[in-house]
């Protein structure tokens, strides 16, 4: 029997630059600082972290749960806004806890009150029965409102079920908003801050830092991955995903790691090879969901304007574990 054609779900980034802006005004002038990203190299360096030294998120999923988390799966409603943004706060809070600046709360992200809140308290509504949402909203909703968990929560007599992923509530919440007795709670877990990340040196000094980073543009890509591990650009995705992971490939140079919301659709076995600054060659495989693209993809998807880059308790500070190809 033919192996059954992966058929990607409905998308959902709205590209509306108009939207953008507008929300990095009231990101800033809420205390947030300049609406751009100003985590340089510098940065970096003086946090003793080399330029070329490879940087893996997902390390501290091994480090904290001993494992990793399966690749996040938005079926059939085009919520990737929430998708992308969620697990760029996840990979934040799992950096810092592995490296001792928090504690795992024992649930993962929940996307659906991020599509939400994106969609009505920050969007105002305007999507209204269609599904997508803004990037910029999902930063400003991460940062001023906060995030919920993957659990259960009993508030104002109510009782909410976030364990497992709901399709159903993520349509029925995009229209209505977050439930109201669940803000409060969402509100004493934001993020520090969110940032624009405007090319692909920002986006380098981010992942760097332990930062993870939503990333919304039209750049499609192939529906396989190389023996390389990297998804060739192709066609139009009008998409946002998350970058997990940067390193520099032997003939391609400097590279990043993207994750995708759509499940273990890539299917095999991936891996990618790694210089590292002593000029040694490794193995790292990718997790389900992930592809490599080289930098001038990377640059091209966001230099589009609508990717963020999310700090965590310890602010813009570099949070990172060192590499180890055994680990």
């Amino acid at each position: 029997m033919a192996e059954e054609t992966f058929v990607p779900p409905p998308m959902g980034w709205i590209d509306d630059q108009n939207a953008v802006w507008a929300a990095a005004g009231r990101l800033e002038t809420a205390g947030n600082g300049p609406a751009v990203f100003a985590f340089a190299a510098p940065a970096l360096k003086a946090a003793g972290v080399a330029d070329d030294e490879p940087t893996f998120l997902w390390m501290a999923e091994r480090k904290v749960l001993g494992r990793l988390l399966p690749s996040w799966d938005q079926k059939s409603v085009g919520s990737c806004v929430s998708f992308g943004c969620g697990r760029a706060v996840q990979d934040v809070l799992l950096q810092e806890v592995a490296t001792g600046a928090g504690t795992w709360p024992g649930a993962e992200v929940a996307t659906e009150p991020i599509y939400a809140g994106s969609r009505v308290e920050v969007g105002g509504g305007q999507l209204s029965g269609s599904d997508g949402s803004v990037g910029a909203w999902a930063a400003e909703w991460v940062r001023k409102w906060g995030v919920l968990l993957c659990r259960e929560y009993d508030l104002g007599g109510q009782r909410y079920d976030l364990t497992t992923y709901s399709e159903a509530r993520a349509r029925q919440w995009g229209d209505a908003g977050c439930p109201d007795p669940l803000e409060p709670e969402a509100r004493l877990h934001p993020v520090t801050a969110t940032a624009m990340v405007r090319d692909a040196g920002e986006l380098w000094a981010a992942v760097g830092g332990g930062k993870g980073v939503s990333v919304a543009s039209s750049q499609g890509f192939a529906m396989s991955r190389d023996p390389d591990g990297f998804c060739a650009p192709a066609g139009v995705w009008m998409h946002q995903m998350c970058v997990r992971g940067k390193f520099v490939h032997p003939q391609r140079g400097k590279c990043f790691v993207i994750q995708n919301s759509w499940g273990n659709y890539l299917k095999s076995y991936a891996s990618i090879r790694v210089r590292l600054p002593s000029g040694e060659m490794v193995v790292e495989p990718l997790p389900d969901g992930c592809f490599a693209v080289d930098w001038q993809t990377a640059d091209r998807m966001v230099r589009q304007q609508d990717s963020w880059a999310f700090a965590g308790l310890k602010g813009w500070a570099a949070v990172r574990l060192t590499y180890n190809p055994l680990a």
